[in-house]
């Protein structure tokens, strides 16, 4: 059992339905990214579906969303996602620079590497900002890019 299954199993002993969309949605990265494509899309969809039954509307769910997304190479939904968890989290600094940090890296898979850079240092001048260095290290190294 994963640690998002887990997540999941924990969250279904009290009908914990946040906890249970998360577990989707980390079920669906992990699928998104492995050789089971076709989970991905199935807990992508029974997260988002959990989330939006709950009225949450989060900035860090787009995040996640978008790196499904573009790990199924659905690059223009992975775009919408980010594009809504912008909006979502004004106000939040540190999902701001996470989903700035998902935008840098979409793009430079995209070969759009000028935007990508634009992108890495918005979110660079928060992490900082926020005082979450590791953070921004953590991007980079996502990136292969070096340290500036």
């Amino acid at each position: 059992m994963s640690a998002a299954d887990e997540v999941i199993a924990f969250a279904n002993l009290d009908d914990f339905r946040r906890g249970q969309g998360i577990g989707h949605l980390l079920l669906a990265e992990i699928s998104a990214f492995g050789p089971s494509k076709d989970a991905a899309k199935v807990h992508l969809e029974s997260g988002l579906k959990i989330f939006e039954e709950l009225g949450v509307q989060e900035g860090l769910n787009c995040e996640l969303a978008a790196r499904v997304f573009r790990g199924l190479s659905d690059c223009q939904r992975s775009h919408d996602s980010i594009a809504v968890g912008l909006e979502w989290a004004k106000e939040y600094p540190l999902v701001t620079a996470g989903l700035r940090g998902e935008l840098a890296i979409l793009l430079r898979a995209e070969g759009r590497i000028a935007e990508s850079d634009q992108q890495l240092a918005l979110a660079q001048e928060i992490f900082l900002k926020c005082g979450v260095e590791r953070r921004w290290t953590n991007l980079l190294m996502s990136l292969n890019v070096p340290s500036q």
